[in-house]
């Protein structure tokens, strides 16, 4: 996944909409960005989610994961976001998207809702699939290398090395909330309560 979250400056030239200076990324909606081969790569956005009043980032992140825990289960593909802060750490908002890779996720790079209040922080969260066998697809070959039709053998419940190696961040595994900053540095911040 060391495409994944290492942002992959995939500066996603978004061919979307923009209403007066506002970028609208819409559930379900595609959008072009640039691959690791700087062709053309059609993220699919998931949802935006937001914080709730006091609710804070562990307890946010464990909403948030339940869905993406639901969409790789049922999809088999890994999902991801950068995650955005405000000022003070009391707001905090994601938006989730896929490749559809198995395993690779690249996050959508613009601000949420073009919340001027939100700055993206150098963690992202992303999910793995229940299975720990599955055949690489298009998508999985183009982004990792690995031969379309092939088993790969996958961390479905923990960080990959590649993960590791990314950089610091969340991952939803096993219905729950793990964190990591480096490698040694992994810890369970528990369960992701239906």
């Amino acid at each position: 996944m060391k495409t994944a979250i290492a942002l992959l400056a995939l500066t996603v030239a978004l061919l979307i909409s923009r209403t007066a200076g506002a970028v609208v990324i819409a559930d379900g909606q595609q959008v072009q960005g640039l691959g690791p081969d700087n062709q053309p790569l059609i993220l699919t956005a998931l949802h935006e989610f937001d914080s709730q009043a006091g609710e804070d980032k562990a307890t946010f992140l464990k909403r948030v994961g339940r869905f993406m825990q639901t969409y790789s289960a049922t999809t088999t593909f890994e999902a991801c976001g950068s995650i955005w802060r405000n000022a003070d750490d009391t707001q905090w908002s994601v938006q989730i998207a896929t490749t559809s890779s198995h395993v690779e996720c690249i996050v959508i790079t613009e601000r949420p809702n073009d919340n001027a209040a939100l700055v993206m922080t150098d963690e992202s969260i992303h999910s793995h699939p229940l299975k720990a066998e599955l055949k690489a697809n298009a998508v999985d070959a183009r982004l990792s290398g690995h031969v379309e039709g092939h088993k790969l053998a996958l961390f479905n419940a923990t960080f990959s090395p590649d993960d590791l190696a990314a950089g610091p961040g969340y991952l939803i595994a096993n219905r729950h909330l793990q964190h990591q900053r480096g490698a040694g540095t992994q810890e369970d911040l528990g369960a992701i309560a239906e």
